[in-house]
């Protein structure tokens, strides 16, 4: 059975790479130090063909998904942080909800300070699996993720269509988890040592929802880095155009392979499906890590022209 496996995963692990190149969106062979209409308008082709990862119409329902925040992480959050009685994470939520016409992606109400989750901080990834989607503060972090990860969204989708022009990632579930063990966060009155917790979440319910990175030089809350004092709490033309894309076109045409870290089985309702876990890093170093079975596959860093004030 083990033999079987390790044949079928290296049949699987090239076409893996191959999507998880394409997801971040990066042209290796002739991105410039400048940002250029060309350059711009290659980054969203490439996201729009790749980014078929994402949510069903059952599962948005008509009220969107139900994401809940936990106690500890609402406990950071201050009262000038809150805005129209609405609290960061959901002022968050309502910026992705604005994106679209025909969905509403998130139930705004789940996130409320009177729905907080228990304080939960598991030392297996794994184990937030637990069908609840949910909002993180973890503060002793995990052995097998990089420290110098700001955040991460774990997510497990279905492999639809499988080998054909169809193929598509259907979510199932995910969660964020930031990192308070390596790094502080703040909102309205951050210090200088602080990230903006807010342009953390936005970037990571990107991924959430089945976006990709865009390219290092794309303005866009989706780019691979967040320098520090940074502030990017609403989306760009180029993540509208992107979100856009993702749910209001009709056919799915490619598997957008973000870190996918292990193929767990085989869905016995449907013989032309598979089930994957996935976990996408928000790395405050500028790097993309893209991880496949617990190992890290492939890796490539923030250069000198990508230097521009932004997200990862």
């Amino acid at each position: 059975m083990l033999s079987n496996f390790i044949q079928y995963f290296q049949k699987f692990t090239p076409f893996l790479l191959a999507g998880l190149m394409v997801a971040c969106n990066e042209d290796y062979s002739s991105l410039s130090n400048e940002t250029n209409g060309n350059a711009g308008a290659q980054s969203r082709k490439s996201s729009s063909s790749a980014s078929s990862m994402k949510w069903s119409s059952n599962s948005l329902g008509s009220s969107g998904l139900k994401v809940y925040v936990s106690q500890d992480l609402i406990d950071e959050f201050q009262p000038v942080d809150y805005k129209d009685d609405l609290n960061p994470v959901q002022q968050m939520l309502s910026e992705w909800n604005n994106s679209l016409d025909e969905y509403t992606l998130f139930d705004i109400d789940s996130a409320s300070d009177e729905n907080a989750l228990g304080s939960l901080q598991h030392v297996d990834l794994i184990n937030y699996n637990d069908n609840i989607l949910g909002i993180y503060k973890h503060e002793d972090w995990f052995e097998d993720v990089s420290n110098s990860a700001l955040a991460i969204t774990q997510f497990f989708g279905k492999r639809i269509n499988i080998g054909t022009e169809y193929e598509y990632l259907e979510l199932i579930h995910a969660d964020i988890i930031i990192n308070y063990k390596e790094f502080s966060f703040g909102i309205s009155d951050k210090s200088i040592e602080q990230y903006d917790l807010s342009s953390v979440i936005l970037h990571e319910l990107g991924h959430f929802l089945g976006l990709g990175h865009s390219g290092y030089s794309d303005i866009s809350v989706m780019v691979p880095y967040l320098d520090i004092e940074v502030e990017k709490r609403e989306l760009f033309e180029y993540d509208l155009d992107v979100i856009s894309d993702l749910y209001q076109r009709e056919n799915q045409q490619a598997l957008s392979s973000f870190s996918i870290s292990s193929v767990t089985h085989k869905d016995s309702a449907n013989k032309n499906s598979e089930i994957v876990q996935g976990i996408i890093e928000l790395q405050s170093n500028g790097n993309c890590r893209h991880i496949i079975d617990g190992k890290l596959v492939h890796e490539h860093k923030k250069k000198p022209g990508h230097f521009r004030p932004g997200l990862h």
